[in-house]
């Protein structure tokens, strides 16, 4: 396909060519007027479809600090104009962030950096063919590949730019157990911050539904997702779930996620 290459050390993905890669970073000017009214919509959440009780406080504020990073910013935009329904994600991801982050006692300085990092986590999709995420089809094994490439893709467009945003990029699908992709990371070595998206990435796609997916998770199976995943061995839980058995026989004893991060999490209420 036009404009991507198989990287020859991991079949398992598909990543951007150079070309590619610099085409998105030197061609997304957005003028003044454009950047304005972007802004103003960054920062309006009357149709967002947050499942989660949040911090909109926060989010007003570090939008406010974001949109003084013209090359953040340019980047969003072009991200608006390629798939809304992806920032409108990559946007909810953010904003569930800030509460997060807030409950982890972070200070203000990491807390921005992350929500930075969760706004830009899927910056990496624009290397890749529209068509792609418009399929109502379960995506095929070279669809999956081109998917999965979007993580390096991502840290690509962002290493020069924003390091630790390039780095939620990059490892936001990894899995603690070192489960996940590309780097097939296990515990530390994946960054704290991705540990955090990861978590708030996985709730919002089970939240909402995908093209391709017909399934939507109830927050009750979610949760305990959550609670069962954040742990080592054997899964058992008692209780009525919709489709957790699912995925138990599908993620079997893998922990995924960072018990701490979890914890948390699971402390944010759902949104009435």
């Amino acid at each position: 396909m036009e404009g991507v290459r198989v990287l020859e050390s991991s079949p398992e993905y598909i990543e951007a060519d150079k070309e590619t890669i610099e085409d998105i970073i030197n061609n997304n000017q957005v003028d003044n007027d454009e950047r304005k009214k972007f802004f103003y919509y960054l920062n309006d959440y009357t149709d967002i479809n947050l499942k989660l009780e949040a911090d909109l406080e926060t989010s007003k504020r570090f939008v406010s600090r974001l949109s003084n990073d013209k090359a953040l910013i340019n980047l969003l935009f072009k991200f608006k104009e390629y798939n809304e329904g992806m920032l409108q994600h990559s946007r909810r991801i953010a904003i569930y962030s800030a509460a997060l982050t807030k409950l982890l006692n972070l200070n203000e300085k990491n807390r921005f950096n992350i929500y930075v990092g969760a706004i830009l986590h899927d910056i990496g999709k624009l290397a890749l063919p529209k068509d792609l995420w418009n399929k109502i089809t379960k995506p095929t094994e070279n669809d999956a590949k081109l998917m999965r490439g979007h993580t390096v893709n991502g840290y690509n467009i962002l290493k020069d730019i924003n390091k630790e945003a390039a780095l939620v990029a990059l490892q936001h699908h990894e899995r603690v157990s070192g489960c996940g992709y590309p780097k097939q990371l296990i515990n530390k070595r994946i960054s704290y911050s991705s540990r955090i998206v990861s978590v708030l990435d996985v709730f919002d796609v089970m939240s909402n539904r995908r093209n391709y997916s017909l399934i939507n998770y109830p927050l009750n199976t979610i949760y305990k997702f959550f609670e069962l995943f954040s742990n080592e061995g054997k899964k058992t839980y008692q209780g009525k779930y919709e489709k957790l058995e699912m995925l138990i026989n599908f993620f079997g004893d893998k922990q995924l996620f960072d018990h701490g991060i979890t914890e948390k999490f699971l402390e944010l209420s759902p949104k009435a």
